[in-house]
């Protein structure tokens, strides 16, 4: 993909974004992928975020999950950045059966409240943690803009 950082007099950013011929939408899909995807066995950490699990598609979604899964088995650390972006999603069902379908193997969730509350519509703070407890994420971090992280 590409985008472009527009800043006006006041240093406020505006970001703009050509996703649709990313060549990350088809990185899981594409018999091409098989070689960087066995790579990934070499590394300790996998990252990914919202975003990437919009831009992949429904089958994208699925061959990250294996990987996912292939990865903790082992022990690598996998880190979730929400970052959703309701503009990336057919619908925010959609987007929300996505995110519960990959949270189970995550080790580290990074989070906005913002975000959080977008989607998922929680209440607080307090709701956000009591629900990643239940899926069982062992570790989650909840950014709040300008306050300290929780």
């Amino acid at each position: 993909g590409l985008y472009c950082i527009q800043t006006d007099a006041n240093g406020e950013r505006r970001f703009l974004y050509w996703r649709n011929e990313a060549a990350v939408r088809d990185c899981f899909t594409t018999p091409a992928a098989e070689p960087i995807l066995a790579a990934l066995a070499d590394y300790d950490v996998l990252y990914f975020s919202g975003i990437t699990l919009a831009v992949l598609g429904a089958k994208g979604r699925e061959r990250l999950i294996q990987t996912l899964i292939e990865a903790r088995q082992r022990d690598a650390r996998i880190v979730f950045d929400n970052n959703y972006r309701p503009r990336l999603w057919a619908s925010q069902e959609e987007a929300r059966a996505a995110y519960r379908s990959v949270l189970p193997h995550v080790d580290l969730a990074l989070l906005t409240v913002d975000d959080e509350q977008a989607l998922f519509h929680f209440a607080d703070c307090d709701a956000v943690f009591e629900a990643y407890a239940q899926i069982g994420t062992p570790e989650v971090v909840l950014k709040r803009g300008a306050e300290a992280c929780l």
